[in-house]
């Protein structure tokens, strides 16, 4: 994970182009070997492993997040792992999309059922 904040300037680039498609997957590759170094004995993950693990994380962490917020009884939340805990520091600062689960949208052309929103990014 600290890998990542290393090339996270070629990984986070707003580009469409090849060229940029190129150093993004470069710098997935550049991960993918750091990750490997670390484990020489054991199977060994491509930089498309490496990139899903990574949103895997991202994703296990939101949603920790998002049951942390809640309110009402139940079992308390799970804690975070430390790489999940990584992760949400390398992800502050981005747009969060907020859904508001049972409402339908006001678009007569939309068939959602979530209303979406954008909240916070970089300023």
């Amino acid at each position: 994970m600290s890998r990542f904040e290393d090339c996270k300037h070629i990984i986070k680039v707003k580009s469409n182009t090849v060229g940029a498609a190129k150093s993004r997957q470069s710098g997935w590759q550049q991960i993918a070997d750091s990750v490997n170094a670390c484990n020489p004995g054991g199977s060994k993950r491509t930089w498309e492993q490496t990139k899903i693990k990574y949103k895997n994380i991202i994703q296990s962490a939101n949603k920790k997040k998002k049951d942390q917020r809640r309110t009402g009884g139940g079992p308390p939340p799970a804690e975070f792992t430390p790489a999940e805990e990584l992760a949400l520091s390398n992800n502050e600062g981005r747009p969060l999309m907020v859904g508001v689960e049972g409402r339908f949208s006001t678009d007569p052309g939309g068939s959602s059922s979530h209303h979406l929103y954008i909240q916070g990014g970089p300023r």
